[in-house]
């Protein structure tokens, strides 16, 4: 979307009636493609005006929610059964559609235990979801523990940096009450602590465990230590598979942003120059009648 576009597009309210009409069909050829224009919506910039590109991100996920959109984007989240490049679509809106966004988290906190449940299936996509629910959200990060949250953090889930990234954001959101899960999640640790001691290569990986590492010995006290226990941690350093899954960094998901927004997607970009159109369609019906 060009970005002297951007605040025309999002503001313009009856698009949001007709993603809902979308969405509301159900599973159909325009879904993939109406999931990528809510994330677009999101991501769209505003020039170089970043407090202004901000403000119009929070406008298009209140209309989202508003409009009835998330809603409906949580009910295909758990009840269908969708293609797997849709359903990547699908976890990047919700995704971007919670990302920072308190009220959203709140009205989709009810995900939290199915995104729990199809990460342990290794449903890597689930995870953007989970993660945005997560951050800077202490209420969220409850019902994570409640739901044996902590059951995700595998030895084969923890050789990937997206994996580890949400733990960290976990850790850094746990209040001081809760810190008893985090404590009793030792062996998770241990592998971590183990990494970092054997693995001199400098992986990605290795630099994320220290982070983890350092968040835990944050929230538990510097007199907290490791109880080394039996572990199998074999080839902790096999970590050859970490560029195939996405690292969501501080919180973030900018390396989707490139994906929705400067890939030249051709369908996307037809839908924006649609909905200019239409927009300019529909501004000259009312000018007339706003005039008489």
């Amino acid at each position: 979307m060009e970005p002297q576009h951007s605040e025309i597009v999002i503001k313009f309210k009856p698009l949001y009636d007709k993603i809902l009409l979308v969405l509301n069909q159900g599973p159909s050829p325009k879904t993939r493609l109406t999931f990528t224009l809510i994330a677009s919506l999101i991501l769209a910039e505003s020039g170089t005006d970043l407090s202004k590109t901000e403000a119009l991100r929070m406008y298009a996920q209140n209309m989202i929610r508003i409009s009835g959109c998330l809603s409906a984007l949580c009910h295909l989240f758990t009840n269908s059964m969708l293609q797997h490049e849709t359903w990547i679509t699908l976890c990047r809106a919700l995704s971007e559609a919670c990302h920072k966004s308190v009220l959203n988290q709140n009205y989709c906190s009810h995900l939290i235990p199915l995104c729990i449940e199809r990460c342990r299936r290794s449903n890597t996509e689930v995870l953007l979801v989970l993660h945005s629910l997560l951050v800077d959200h202490h209420t969220n990060i409850k019902v994570f523990y409640e739901s044996d949250g902590m059951s995700v953090f595998t030895r084969e889930t923890l050789l990937h940096t997206s994996y580890l990234s949400t733990l960290n954001t976990v850790i850094e959101g746990t209040k001081p009450s809760h810190r008893e899960y985090v404590r009793n999640s030792n062996s998770i640790f241990q592998c971590l602590r183990r990494w970092v001691l054997t693995d001199e290569s400098g992986s990605a990986v290795t630099k994320w465990a220290v982070v983890v590492l350092y968040s835990r010995k944050k929230l538990l006290g510097a007199d907290e230590k490791l109880c080394y226990e039996p572990v199998n941690c074999e080839n902790d350093n096999n970590n050859k598979n970490n560029s195939n899954f996405v690292g969501i960094q501080n919180g973030s998901t900018t390396e989707h942003k490139e994906e929705f927004v400067e890939n030249g997607n051709s369908e996307t970009q037809d839908l924006f120059r649609n909905v200019m159109k239409e927009v300019y369609d529909w501004k000259c019906k009312k000018e007339p009648s706003s005039e008489t």
